[in-house]
């Protein structure tokens, strides 16, 4: 059963990495992928949006994969549950991030100089509605994609 599940997860994320490479997600160089997440994050801090929910599904081999509903206030996370059942996260989805996380997964790999990383950014507010990272070439099983959605900007 754990095989199959695994084998299915792995057909899962190959099929998203091939959807989103068809879907005009920019490649570019480490000094591009840096501008690109200055300007984002320049947009991002200028929106001052310090209350909001954001619906987070990380596809990887990294634990929980399901859709979470982040939820900040005053800056910080103050909830992460699944965003189909409304129940917390099991413990292996506390590492599902924020917006400023995601931008910090994005300066990471960056910074790891990962063999392949492709973002789009939110055109209004900038926060990063896909992420690509595959961060050693012709290895099985390092690839990340996030993907976001449901942004709410809240009061």
């Amino acid at each position: 059963m754990t095989r199959a599940i695994s084998l299915t997860r792995r057909a899962m994320l190959r099929a998203a990495l091939l959807f989103s490479a068809s879907c005009g997600l920019i490649t570019g160089t480490d000094e591009e992928h840096e501008d690109d997440l200055r300007d984002a994050e320049r947009r991002w801090s200028q929106a001052a949006i310090q209350d909001y929910q954001i619906v987070v599904q990380q596809l990887c081999f990294c634990g929980y994969t399901r859709p979470v509903r982040v939820t900040v206030r005053s800056g910080n996370i103050v909830s992460r549950v699944d965003a189909d059942t409304g129940e917390p996260v099991p413990p292996q989805g506390e590492h599902v991030r924020d917006v400023r996380g995601l931008f910090d997964l994005i300066r990471d790999a960056i910074k790891r100089d990962a063999y392949s990383l492709a973002v789009t950014y939110d055109g209004t507010f900038g926060f990063p509605t896909q992420i690509n990272i595959d961060y050693i070439g012709n290895a099985i099983d390092d690839e990340l994609v996030v993907k976001t959605s449901e942004f709410q900007r809240m009061r």
